[in-house]
Parts: structure tokens; C-alpha cells; sequence
């Protein structure tokens, strides 16, 4: 029943979590610059029970935020963005309500939400102050004065109606009691945090200095908050949850030409691991939209959706399943492209192969009624594609991906062996989009000026001992 305790607090959760980002946006406005790592006080502060928990790096005197909030500035849906936002902690908009924040917030924010062992999480909301009154003060020309005090312990929770508070050393606590209540006691030194958990440390512990944003998610927050949640969380989701994954951390930072994401994910013992290779498989035609180059392609990770997606596409257009009828063939790593086509995106794979004449004859035996697979085998690779055209551009490409300016950008500098390798031609992409009928999207067309900013991007994988690294680089002119 939509009246219920449970549906109530759900709700509170979710308006508390909207708050915290409105919050944390506004305060990067007022970003002035500097150097050094980000302050990361407030996972010890977070109960070990956390299911997800996103950390921001609010500090005014630090270079990456402010080259963060440039970065910002060139997307066209920023001051929306930014304006919704503040409208949503009833802020208003402009200098004042940014004046008013950058009175008392400190260096750091943060959000958690809480495993309560029922099919609901709890939040927790995280800002370091500088100015207790002041921040009080700002709480309450939003919601009015408390409706009560609990003395816990010796600190006040006030409770606004929606929402409790209480500060926890100098960070302000924001969330239900509970949740208020636990910050309350790992900030007196009663119990263990999140940051004493080893799975948090295990990824979290290694992350860039220069970053801005971070994130930590559990197995259980993947699957149970993240996948199911739809749109970009629930794609994120579904990007990072595998067999044996533990848990995943995730951080944002500025870098030269764009932005740099990495995600690290801890697997378990007897998770499968894809084995390193040299990508060498580059030398596909320069206009070609995107490449996945990966070892063992039923195993790519993180590229497991996007790999299930292309081979499903090639399925229903040529008739050949990959797994059980190409994949046998092949000695190692294996290249998908996807490139124009005068009606659909013509589907191409380059692939070395265990013994050219077995895989000639195998994919011979597949030209059968209903098969319209185009391919080819020369030099010790195979060539199939959806298209003749897209066998002769792949075997004849007079200029390769690998020399291109975006491709250089966006994964010049890389590993010498990896587990998998990806390349994005954003401008491309969206082309291929509006052919595939994307442009009747409502969405997709909201989004496509901020789309078109982002010139290209490239991912690597790789892997040490329990450990899969995913770097992912933004070009943003």
C-alpha cells in the first residue's frame, strides 16, 4: 500500500539521495583550485553494511575540481542540470545559494546507501562542515525547525519530519535514525566503518589521487540497487556485475584532453579471468565507429553486454552463431568493429585463426539457405562481416584506426598486454544512430548535444592476481 511506513521511508531515502547530489554539485561551483589527493574521511564513517556508497571530492583549493567544472561548462545541459538541482534542496538558484553553501561545507560530501536486511536500503548523507550554525541554519529554511530532539549518547538527532540529522565529528549526518545513528558512533569510535571493510580496501586503496568522484558498490548493491534501477545506473549495473565479483570501486578525474573513469572489481576465488594478450588487431579502416578487441570473447567482463549484443545482431543478420560456430576456429584475441553501411551498420570480425584451410571449410559448410554470412581467410586470419564491403575494407584498409588522431587520444598510452580493448567514435556512433532509428527516441535526442561534446573514447582491461582494472578515457575537445 503506496501509504505504508516502508514505502515512506523508501521515498525519504530517494529524496535524501537527490539532496546530497544537489549539494555536492553546487558546492564544486565554487571550485578556486590547487593540488593534492582528495580528502576520505567520511568512509570511516559509513557502517560496514553499506551496499553502495559515492564519495565527492568538495575541496576548493584542489586543481581537480576546478579543471572538473570546466569540463562541466561545455556541456550544454549543465546549467539545467545545475539549476534542477538546486531547485530540489529549495536553494533557489544563483551566487546566494552558493554563497550560502560555500559558508560551511567543508572538503568532502558523501552518500551510502544502507543494507537493512528487507527488500529497502537506508541512506546516509555525509558533509563535512565548517560551521555548525550555518549549516543548520541551512537545513532548516528548507524544512523548518526540527519536530523533536533525541539525545543520543550525548548528541542531539533532530528530526525533520522527512529526515534526521545529527553532526558526527565534523561531518553533518543526514538519513534515518539508524543510519544517523551509526555515523554517530564510528565518529566516537564505537564499532567498525566500511573503511575497515578489505573488499572496500582492496579497491578502493589503489584509485587515481587526481580524482574528484569515487564510488564503491557491493556484490549484493550491484545486483540489487544498481541493475534493476534501469537507464545509466541500471546499464552500469549490468556492466559490472559477473560470476564472482565481490565488489567494484569506481573514480572520476580530469585529465588532459578530457576525463579519465576507472573501475576496479574484486573477484572472488574461481571467478574466470580472460588471459592477457598483445592487442595487435588495430589495423581495421580508420572510419570504422567502434572496436572491441578481447581474449576469449564468452568471457570479456565488463564488455560481456555489449560483446552478447553484437553477436546476437550478427546471429539475426547472417544466420551464424559465433560461440559454437566461429569461436572454435579462432587461436586468440578476436576484433569487432562496427562500421557504415548505406543502410544498417555493417558488423565485421577479425580474428586469427588455429588453421586457415579447417576454418575455410567450416565456414563454407554455412552458406546454406537462410546463412548470409561474407567472409574470408587470408594471412592467418578470418574476415566475416555482414557485408562483402565490409570484408574488402577490413582487408584493404589503406589508413587503420591505430593511426588516427581520436584513437591516439583516447588510448595511446596503455598497457602492454591487456584483456580487452575498446574504441568509441561518439560522432560516428550517433550517425549510426540515427539510422538505426534512435532519433525517435525522446531521450536520445535530449541528450545528443551533450553526446556530441564527448569526440571519442577508449577503455582498456587488465588484470592482476584477484584484481580486474577497467580505465576508461574521455576525448573532450
Amino acid at each position: 500500500m503506496s501509504g505504508t511506513l516502508e514505502d515512506r521511508r523508501l521515498r525519504y531515502a530517494l529524496l535524501a539521495a537527490s539532496a546530497a547530489v544537489a549539494v555536492v554539485v553546487v558546492v564544486l561551483l565554487l571550485s578556486r583550485g590547487g593540488d593534492g589527493p582528495p580528502a576520505s574521511r567520511s568512509a570511516q564513517l559509513v557502517p560496514p553494511n553499506a551496499l553502495v556508497f559515492v564519495h565527492l571530492s568538495t575541496d576548493r583549493n584542489r586543481d581537480a575540481v576546478k579543471r572538473t567544472l570546466d569540463l562541466a561548462e561545455r556541456f550544454p545541459g549543465w546549467p539545467a542540470l545545475r539549476d534542477s538541482l538546486l531547485s530540489r534542496i529549495g536553494a533557489g538558484g544563483g551566487p546566494e545559494a552558493r554563497r550560502a553553501l560555500a559558508r560551511f561545507a567543508g572538503d568532502e560530501a558523501a552518500l551510502a546507501l544502507l543494507d537493512t536486511g528487507g527488500e529497502r536500503a537506508d541512506s546516509l548523507i555525509l558533509l563535512e562542515v565548517t560551521d555548525r550554525d550555518r549549516a543548520r541554519s541551512f537545513i532548516e529554511r528548507r524544512t523548518g525547525p526540527p519536530i523533536g530532539v533525541t539525545s543520543y549518547k550525548g548528541t542531539p538527532i533532530r528530526n525533520y519530519g522527512s529526515t534526521q540529522a545529527a553532526f558526527a565529528g565534523d561531518f553533518l549526518a543526514i538519513g534515518q535514525f539508524e543510519s544517523v545513528r551509526a555515523a554517530v558512533d564510528l565518529a566516537a569510535g564505537r564499532g567498525r566503518s566500511l573503511a575497515d571493510d578489505p573488499r572496500y580496501r582492496a579497491v578502493a586503496g589503489d584509485l587515481p589521487k587526481g580524482r574528484v568522484a569515487d564510488g564503491w558498490a557491493s556484490a549484493a548493491g550491484i545486483r540489487r540497487l544498481l541493475a534493476p534501477a534501469g537507464g545509466v545506473l541500471g546499464a552500469a549495473g549490468a556492466l559490472l556485475d559477473r560470476p564472482g565479483l565481490r565488489a567494484a570501486g569506481l573514480a572520476l578525474a580530469p585529465a588532459d584532453g578530457g576525463a579519465r573513469i576507472t573501475v576496479r572489481s574484486l573477484e572472488g576465488p574461481g571467478a574466470p579471468r580472460p588471459a592477457p594478450f598483445k592487442p595487435d588487431l588495430q589495423d581495421v579502416p580508420a572510419d570504422v565507429s567502434s572496436l572491441i578487441e578481447t581474449a576469449g570473447p564468452g568471457r570479456a567482463g565488463v564488455l560481456a553486454a555489449g560483446l552478447t549484443r553484437f553477436k546476437g545482431d550478427l546471429r539475426r543478420r547472417t544466420g551464424v552463431s559465433f560461440d559454437t560456430e566461429i569461436l572454435p576456429h579462432l587461436r586468440g584475441q578476436a576484433a569487432f568493429t562496427v562500421g557504415g553501411g548505406s543502410r544498417a551498420p555493417t558488423l565485421t570480425v577479425v580474428a586469427p585463426v588455429r588453421d586457415e584451410r579447417a576454418t575455410r571449410a567450416a565456414l563454407a559448410r554455412l552458406q546454406g539457405p537462410g546463412r548470409r554470412p561474407s567472409f574470408a581467410v587470408s594471412d592467418g586470419k578470418l574476415f566475416l562481416s555482414t557485408s562483402a564491403q565490409g570484408i574488402d575494407a577490413a582487408r584493404g584498409a589503406k589508413r587503420s584506426l591505430a593511426g588516427t588522431n581520436a584513437f591516439k587520444t583516447v588510448l595511446g598510452e596503455r598497457p602492454a598486454r591487456v584483456t580487452s580493448l575498446v574504441f568509441l567514435d561518439s560522432s560516428q556512433l550517433l550517425r549510426l544512430f540515427g539510422q538505426a532509428g534512435f532519433l525517435a527516441d525522446p531521450a536520445f535526442v535530449r541528450t545528443q548535444s551533450d553526446l556530441r561534446k564527448v569526440r571519442a573514447a577508449g577503455a582498456v582491461s587488465s588484470v592482476q592476481g584477484n584484481i580486474s582494472t577497467t580505465e576508461l578515457f574521455l576525448q573532450i575537445p
